[in-house]
């Protein structure tokens, strides 16, 4: 929104930053050969498509809606345990367990 708010405020300098690229750019192609028809016709294409990309209307987010997002969970069946968290008495007597038998079997 931050971002949304400060780009409506520096729109009268972006269109004057915009317009005078647009300037340079038909002083170039008018140096390279380009006729008024061409350079119009070519800016009307550009300005077409930049319309349908801007059409899009900024609306502000509902509050609830965002903090509906950011705090939902997971099912719980879809989450894995993480490597090296807590893990109980039986995980670990069977970790014991289990390297002992390795153990046994290498000495052995």
């Amino acid at each position: 929104m931050e971002l949304h708010r400060q780009s409506q405020d520096a729109k009268d300098q972006i269109e004057g930053s915009l317009q005078r690229s647009v300037s340079a750019a038909e002083a170039e192609l008018r140096d390279r050969g380009w006729t008024d028809r061409e350079i119009g016709a070519r800016f009307n294409k550009l300005s077409e498509r930049a319309r349908k990309r801007g059409k899009k209307d900024f609306r502000t987010p509902d509050v609830d809606k965002v903090f509906e997002i950011v705090t939902r969970h997971a099912p719980a069946g879809t989450l894995r345990r993480k490597a090296g968290g807590q893990v109980d008495d039986r995980e670990l007597a069977y970790r014991q367990y289990d390297e002992d038998l390795r153990k046994a079997w290498r000495e052995g």
